[in-house]
């Protein structure tokens, strides 16, 4: 079966946000129960507890990890049980840590092709280096089978296109695009390659609504 964990659950900027004086903020910062700070949105998903993919590489991603005892290192004086990092889009909140990940270790990088663009021409990425991370075009509409540190992984997912917009950064002149379903951003349906029960995530409107659907 899927293993998913909730990595964070705000939208960008995280919960309080840095510059924010709203009553909530103020709260968080007051320590106030009902107010509990909140990493950006992420999550981890595992079928076998050893290889684990993260689902969206927030900013933030570093104290995710060092806050998930599964995500720690197991073995040596450097080992890390994430497998791969599936990007669903170009946005800083998906993107950002991935700048985290550059200590030469193994995984396997998944976006749409329009992502890898972004990647592939902003030099700061290159700290990844390619002969550690392998970068994995993600077709829409079609069945990925995803490879763990060891062979299969037991997990699967299925991207395709939901309503989005290319990066605020990338906009030309500051001419908002509107929505498109070209793949600028897109959902994955996460598949259990044993019994191909699973979930699906979505990721819209630059990030800042996204939505976890239930186990199938």
């Amino acid at each position: 079966m899927l293993h998913a964990v909730v990595l964070g659950a705000a939208a960008g900027g995280g919960f309080p946000q840095w510059n924010s004086n709203a009553p909530g903020c103020r709260a968080a910062r007051r320590g106030d129960k009902r107010a509990r700070p909140r990493l950006q949105a992420s999550i981890a998903v595992s079928a076998n507890e050893r290889d684990w993919f993260i689902l969206n590489a927030s900013p933030d991603l570093r104290s995710q990890i060092e806050a998930t005892p599964l995500l720690h290192p197991r073995e040596g004086l450097r080992s890390s049980p994430i497998s791969g990092v599936v990007v669903t889009g170009g946005d800083v909140d998906a993107i950002a840590g991935l700048l985290h990940l550059r200590e030469r270790h193994r995984f396997t990088l998944y976006a749409p092709r329009q992502v890898l663009g972004v990647l592939n021409t902003n030099p700061i990425f290159g700290v990844l280096a390619p002969e550690y991370v392998r970068r994995v075009e993600l077709p829409l509409d079609q069945r990925v089978d995803v490879a763990g540190a060891s062979g299969v992984s037991g997990v699967a997912m299925r991207a395709f296109a939901v309503p989005g917009k290319v990066p605020l950064y990338l906009e030309a002149g500051g001419q908002d695009p509107g929505l498109s379903e070209a793949g600028d951003a897109i959902g994955l349906e996460l598949i259990d390659g044993a019994d191909g029960t699973g979930f699906f995530l979505h990721s819209r409107l630059r990030g800042h609504d996204r939505g976890v659907a239930p186990p199938a």
